[in-house]
């Protein structure tokens, strides 16, 4: 089961991002990570996981905003106001995904292949454990062990008092380098996703305490999202491996797998485009948002399509719900055409969509300046997001006005962030 881990410290994503990577820094400024303004995708989506809001909160309750900045640095403010508290500094260009948080402690990943443990009150660092290439996807806690998954195709089980390595994990052919997807960890089970880039993408599960395989399951020509469980099945999202030589595909789908066994229970219809964050399970129902510029809802119990709406734009993040309510970040058509960061001094209008969770009937859609794909994370009555100027705004749920915004001022003047955001004490 464990794997010799391969000596490669480049701190570029692995092949099998190539092409995301590709069209992700041209139509949203991301970088190479599934990465989700969700603490992923993990609001109240992963179950022993210490990354979920607590609903009950408002902004005005005593939380903190964990962002992910251009210059590879996290920093933390007040979520009342949208006070600057502190700064954490790695030695990677950006933070690709979403800090998770527990116990006041905080887990982040970098490009620089570090997982670290931050005192959530100071940003000082308690400890730090080096892979062998970036980790873009989001530590997770539970079982007082930290799963990261690395671009060195390992999955980590690091103990979170000390960081010091429990076991590792490579899916699918040891010759291959995989990326490890943010993990799913429920009932001491742990649920992965891989691809490699080339042919395949994996779907695992494993022992939490000892990494050992309960099963594997492959997929071919596909390259997976994070997965997502909800009462014994896996939910999950995928986009066409490009092959060279061969023709272009954009075809994109959502599965349901058994989580006791791997096995497939349904493959929805075919998505004329990418998809390439993980769906939203609420109420037996999965979300998704693709750059065929329509946002989708399906029946999760068969994958028969609900509704769709046409947003107009490209969708690239997973949508949010919250209290009947569907939210998706919409790049605007002059954005996802036009490469970012340029001369150009017009200023791409993106928008933030509301609508009807059980019609698909639009509620509102209120623009922001240089919004440009990243993930929005909602809680209660508000939610957050980072625009391509960076800034973050928290923004009203109800209509989309701006209570608070703040200017990211240590960021790298000409480099992107996909700016990843947590909500937690």
């Amino acid at each position: 089961m464990n794997s010799n881990v391969p000596n490669s410290h480049d701190e570029q994503p692995p092949r099998h991002r190539s092409g995301m990577v590709a069209t992700v820094l041209i139509l949203t400024v991301l970088i190479g990570s599934l990465v989700v303004v969700t603490s992923q995708a993990h609001l109240g989506k992963k179950a022993s996981v210490s990354t979920s809001i607590d609903h009950s909160q408002t902004v005005q309750s005593p939380l903190g905003v964990y962002v992910g900045s251009g210059d590879g640095s996290l920093f933390k403010l007040d979520a009342q106001k949208g006070q600057f508290l502190w700064r954490y500094k790695t030695q990677g260009r950006t933070i690709p995904a979403p800090a998770t948080v527990a116990n006041g402690i905080v887990y982040v990943g970098s490009l620089d292949g570090s997982v670290s443990a931050l005192q959530a009150a100071d940003g000082n660092r308690i400890w730090q454990y080096k892979t062998q290439s970036a980790i873009i996807s989001s530590p997770i806690v539970a079982n007082g062990l930290v799963y990261a998954g690395s671009s060195d195709g390992n999955l980590y089980a690091l103990h979170a008092d000390n960081g010091s390595p429990l076991w590792h994990f490579h899916p699918g052919a040891l010759n291959t380098i995989t990326n490890i997807n943010t993990v799913v960890v429920i009932n001491d089970v742990v649920y992965g996703s891989s691809s490699d880039g080339i042919a395949h993408s994996y779907l695992f599960a494993l022992n939490a305490h000892s990494g050992a395989q309960i099963w594997q399951q492959q997929i071919t020509n596909q390259s997976f999202t994070d997965p997502q469980v909800f009462n014994g099945v896996i939910y999950i999202a995928s986009w066409a491996i490009g092959q060279e030589g061969g023709p272009d595909s954009t075809d994109s789908y959502v599965y349901a797998f058994s989580a006791k066994d791997g096995s497939q229970i349904w493959r929805s219809e075919k998505i004329a485009n990418f998809i390439l964050f993980s769906p939203t399970v609420v109420n037996g129902v999965v979300y998704i948002g693709s750059q065929d510029s329509y946002v989708y809802a399906f029946d999760a119990t068969n994958g028969s399509r609900l509704w769709r709406h046409n947003a107009g734009g490209t969708i690239t993040t997973s949508p949010q719900v919250a209290n009947g309510i569907v939210y998706a970040g919409v790049m605007g058509k002059d954005v996802a055409t036009t490469a970012s960061r340029t001369n150009d001094s017009t200023q791409p209008q993106g928008s933030i969509l509301a609508l009807n969770a059980a019609k698909g009937s639009p509620l509102w859609q209120h623009s922001l300046q240089n919004y440009q794909g990243t993930p929005i994370i909602v809680f209660d009555s508000v939610f957050l997001v980072g625009s391509e100027d960076d800034f973050v705004f928290a923004l009203k749920a109800s209509d989309g006005s701006v209570i608070w915004q703040y200017k990211d001022a240590n960021a790298v003047a000409g480099v992107g962030s996909n700016a990843p955001i947590t909500v937690a004490p």
